[in-house]
């Protein structure tokens, strides 16, 4: 419920917390670009607020470790898949098998790059 306060609207619903604002209980996330350094952040993030987070990325035995190191730290569920988000058809086998083991998709994370200047963990001059 909003109320005017001098020249604002103030909301006078009281959150509980950020948890509770941000409440993610049961929602899958497929993040791109799973296993890269902010990619596991965002599925820890989604993990902490009860989400299913989906790792995805190029390499499949990265993405199935960001997975598992979630799962160990946070006690949910996560998957780890492999795709190369640049091909229509490898992107459709994906949603296959997220449908097919969690039934639902909810949130997309869009955090996978590709950046060619970026190689070897640091910038090339130019």
């Amino acid at each position: 419920m909003y109320q005017f306060k001098g020249n604002l609207f103030v909301n006078q619903t009281v959150i509980t917390g950020v948890r509770a604002a941000f409440d993610l209980d049961h929602r899958v996330a497929v993040i791109t670009g799973g296993a890269g350094m902010l990619g596991i952040r965002h599925g820890e993030a989604v993990a902490e607020l009860g989400g299913i987070p989906v790792l995805v990325d190029l390499n499949p035995v990265s993405a199935k470790a960001a997975a598992e190191g979630i799962m160990k730290d946070h006690g949910c569920l996560a998957l780890g898949l492999a795709c190369d988000i640049t091909n229509p058809e490898a992107v459709d086998d994906l949603k296959k098998q997220i449908l097919e083991q969690l039934g639902r998709v909810d949130i997309l994370i869009n955090n996978a790059a590709n950046n060619p200047k970026v190689a070897g963990g640091g910038l090339q001059g130019g």
